[in-house]
């Protein structure tokens, strides 16, 4: 039995695990979808080796065992990965697996029915995939681990404003690499520098593409019967898809309406090293961001943050570039004066004016 490395249970039938589980020491991996009668024994989460488990409508030890308590109060274990999907997991049990797990990398616990995530949650300093879709009763979260990057709270109805602030805020999203989704609405963070109404937002940069935090909300679905959809949206459009620019899409997966999405848009852009090679330097390119899908309904707000330290802001404009002519000023002090493309030139206050075009003639006349 110390050979057997990966068990799968699924659907099963089974109330309760023999007590000779516990011999397969060499158990890396343990998959069990129940069927909400299997109560795992204590035992399980005392064998050496387990790194992965993946529970799902399974029933918990209960916390008044005195072999759980004997086990969730002793030393942290090195399970990397924890499912707890659908396993009745209670606002008293939750602080003592949180205790137990403080080494653990991608928490999924969606599905339960605690009120509040605790502030030990702060402890649990690797783990940086948060999951807490569907657990409706959530409404505080206390304690967010330091170094988590995705969090997902879908359909976390109960969740409140205050918590939701929380988690938009910049400190929390300002290194990059995150991804958050969370329930309802909420206005684009002030942070946000560059915001518009609607579906699209578009921006002008050179020499590389910016590192770029992106905020916006889905809607009704207009055409599905369900309220979850797998798009890709938003797409990143480069300088209106000609000259062998790509488009780029962030996949989000399994989507859902009504809620708020924060995310470094980097993460889900597959081809962003084969469009930087095309990248000519010091050539303004043009970028539109779009939310727009035949499924959706048009987004109301999109916001855009452009992360301080990673770029040269000189680099990104919100204005086209290429609409203004630079002009050197006779003035002494040498500053430079632009002009609008469109507007026609009087530079001598004579009253006649002259096209942009015509320009060069006029001075060597």
């Amino acid at each position: 039995m110390k050979n057997i490395t990966r068990i799968r249970l699924f659907d099963t039938s089974i109330e309760k695990l023999p007590v000779s589980f516990q011999k397969l020491t060499g158990l890396l991996n343990l998959i069990i979808i129940g069927n909400g009668m299997l109560r795992l024994p204590s035992s399980i989460f005392r064998m050496p080796a387990l790194s992965k488990i993946n529970f799902e409508d399974c029933l918990l030890p209960k916390k008044n065992d005195k072999l759980s308590s004997m086990v969730f109060t002793s030393r942290a274990v090195d399970i990397e990965y924890i499912e707890l999907i659908k396993c009745n997991l209670s606002d008293k049990f939750l602080p003592i697996l949180v205790m137990w797990s403080a080494n653990v990398k991608t928490l999924d616990l969606s599905g339960n029915n605690f009120t509040i995530l605790p502030e030990c949650m702060k402890d649990c300093r690797f783990l940086w995939f948060l999951k807490l879709d569907d657990c409706k009763c959530l409404r505080e979260i206390r304690g967010i681990p330091p170094n988590v990057k995705h969090l997902s709270a879908i359909r976390c109805k109960s969740l409140t404003s205050s918590c939701k602030h929380m988690l938009l805020n910049q400190d929390m999203h300002e290194a990059g690499q995150t991804m958050f989704c969370l329930p309802g609405f909420a206005r684009i963070p002030e942070w946000f520098e560059h915001q518009n109404m609607g579906h699209t937002i578009s921006f002008w940069f050179r020499n590389k593409l910016p590192s770029t935090a992106l905020f916006f909300s889905t809607k009704s679905v207009a055409t599905s019967r369900t309220n979850n959809f797998d798009i890709d949206i938003p797409t990143l459009i480069i300088n209106d898809n000609i000259n062998g620019f790509p488009v780029l899409m962030i996949d989000f997966g399994l989507m859902s309406t009504h809620h708020i999405y924060l995310c470094d848009m980097k993460l889900g852009f597959t081809q962003i090293h084969s469009m930087e090679k095309i990248i000519l330097e010091n050539e303004w390119i043009h970028a539109e961001v779009t939310c727009e899908h035949p499924k959706v309904e048009p987004l109301t707000e999109i916001g855009i943050h452009f992360f301080k330290q990673k770029n040269n802001m000189d680099d990104i404009q919100f204005t086209n570039p290429y609409e203004k002519i630079k002009l050197n000023d006779n003035d002494d002090d040498g500053d430079d004066v632009f002009y609008e493309v469109d507007d026609v030139l009087d530079d001598d206050n004579d009253g006649v004016f002259y096209d942009v075009d015509d320009e060069d003639d006029h001075h060597s006349q």
